[in-house]
């Protein structure tokens, strides 16, 4: 999978504004009810700082402007793209 590079170092960016956006949610000040499951992952996202870990991983590939993501790359990236509408609140 073959991400371009702006896309995915915004997308990073975003997702370093999950743990503000969850905390919102759980705290009652947006309308968004997650399920327990949603709640258990996100958390799990956040502890684990997975969008940190993306970036790290494809650092060395950021001199072309497309990123080639490899096979642990992908499914976190489409990990955390699964809660992105979360961060557009």
């Amino acid at each position: 999978m073959r991400v371009e590079k702006v896309k995915l170092t915004a997308f990073i960016y975003k997702m370093s504004c999950l743990e503000y956006s969850y905390s919102l949610i759980k705290s009652g000040y947006s309308p968004i009810k997650l399920t327990t499951e949603e709640e258990n992952e996100i958390e799990s996202i956040i502890n684990t700082r997975l969008h940190r870990s993306l970036l790290s991983a494809n650092r060395r590939r950021f001199k072309f402007s497309k990123v080639k993501l490899s096979r642990k790359g992908k499914s976190a990236y489409q990990k955390l793209k699964k809660f992105e509408y979360l961060i557009d609140l």
